[in-house]
Formats: C-alpha cells, sequence, structure tokens
C-alpha cells in the first residue's frame, strides 16, 4: 500500500501572496490610525500653556508605505521652538546649565514684576523644564497601538482566508 501527498504550490503561492497583500494593507491602516491617535494624544495632553496653537500644529506624523513604520514628530517647519519646550533648556534640558543673558541694544534689561517696574545689566536664566508630550503620548496610547497591530494581522489573514 502506498500514498502519494501531491501540493499544488501555485495556490499556496497565490495564498500566500493574498495574505502577504491583505496583511500590508491593515497593518499601513492600523498604524496611519495609532499614529492619529499618538498626534491627537500629544496635542491635547500637555503641561505648557497654549497661546497661538503653533506648538500643538507642530505635532505632526507620517507612515511608511509598506505600514511598517510610523513617526510622530515635531515640525520645526511649523513651530521652530518646539524642541526647546519638549527636551527642556538650560539647566533643566540638555544644554551646559545656567547662562546669563545681558542686553544687546540698552545699558540694562528691563521687565515688569507684580506690577512693578525691574532693571538689571544681566540675570541668570535656569532654563525651561522639559514637557517631554510626546513620549507620555507615545506611552499611553502603547497598549492601543498594540492591540490595533494585532487587529489588523489577524483581519488580515481572514481576509486572505487562512
Amino acid at each position: 500500500m502506498s500514498w502519494t501527498v501531491e501540493i499544488n504550490t501555485k495556490a499556496v503561492e497565490k495564498s500566500l501572496l493574498k495574505a502577504s497583500n491583505a496583511i500590508a494593507k491593515e497593518l499601513r491602516i492600523s498604524m496611519k490610525e495609532a499614529c492619529q491617535g499618538i498626534a491627537k494624544e500629544a496635542k491635547s495632553n500637555h503641561k505648557f500653556q497654549t497661546r497661538h496653537g503653533q506648538l500643538e500644529r507642530s505635532v505632526q506624523f507620517d507612515v511608511a508605505s509598506n505600514g511598517l513604520m510610523g513617526r510622530v514628530y515635531l515640525d520645526e517647519g511649523i513651530c521652530p521652538y518646539a524642541p526647546y519646550v519638549h527636551e527642556g533648556t538650560g539647566l533643566h534640558g540638555n544644554g551646559k546649565g545656567a547662562y546669563p543673558i545681558t542686553p544687546v541694544r540698552r545699558k540694562a534689561l528691563h521687565w515688569v514684576s507684580n506690577g512693578n517696574s525691574v532693571f538689571s545689566k544681566s540675570v541668570t536664566a535656569p532654563g525651561q523644564k522639559p514637557d517631554p508630550f510626546l513620549y507620555r503620548a507615545l506611552k499611553q496610547r502603547e497598549p492601543f497601538v498594540r492591540a490595533k497591530m494585532i487587529q489588523a494581522v489577524d483581519k488580515a489573514i481572514k481576509i486572505a482566508g487562512l
């Protein structure tokens, strides 16, 4: 008695190609949704005071054509000071520490504090504390992103009929 097993490689290749295309499509869609969610979270949950909305508008995202990589970033063309708010400056950032500010066009600096005019030859600026809102948004949305990617692969496998 003998058995013969024959594999239809054309059908297997066709199924695998269909699965691969479905996975790529679903991953692109899911990665876009994940990046949109992270960007939305970053725009709405931050510690800085919104004045003109420029910093929020600088939160952008893009997705690679294969859907395997997404990037949420601060567009410095929209808001040049965005990295300084996000990473901090002076003592608080990756700078060199506190730094002096001296007048350039006048003999003294001037500002108003508690309704009183203050003049000074120089001041030492400690810098700005960082507000890493992109990192917090990513950490907040990470479980959603993981679940979204798993759903995408599961859906693609069902679409491919595997």
